[in-house]
């Protein structure tokens, strides 16, 4: 069985051909909640031991969770801890330590 194509709203920002298929995938901002191409969003997952990383290079094995650049999600991004752990389906998550983020530019 095919799949359709993807398309993405008009509405949409960083999507750059609104209205037509999308190529590659598309990850939404767990913060504002909006959907952008999968390499304009930071990455983040959960280790073993339930502490957040960055993951700049989108490779490490495991669910992740995305934040858009937007100035707003990235201060809200750290002050949501029981969100993202929803998002990685587990329990828990350490925001306090994560690491990886100097290659992001981020400060929590």
């Amino acid at each position: 069985m095919l799949r359709p194509e993807r398309t993405v709203p008009e509405s949409l920002p960083g999507m750059g051909s609104s209205g037509k298929a999308v190529s590659g995938p598309v990850r939404m901002c767990l913060v504002c909640r909006r959907r952008f191409r999968k390499r304009e969003l930071l990455r983040f997952t959960a280790g073993e031991d339930g502490r957040l990383a960055a993951d700049p290079d989108q490779t490490l094995p495991g669910r992740g969770v995305y934040c858009c650049h937007g100035r707003g999600c990235l201060e809200g991004f750290f002050r949501r801890p029981g969100r993202i752990a929803r998002a990685l389906r587990l329990g828990a998550v350490d925001v306090s330590g994560c690491s990886g983020l100097e290659k992001y530019q981020v400060v929590p």
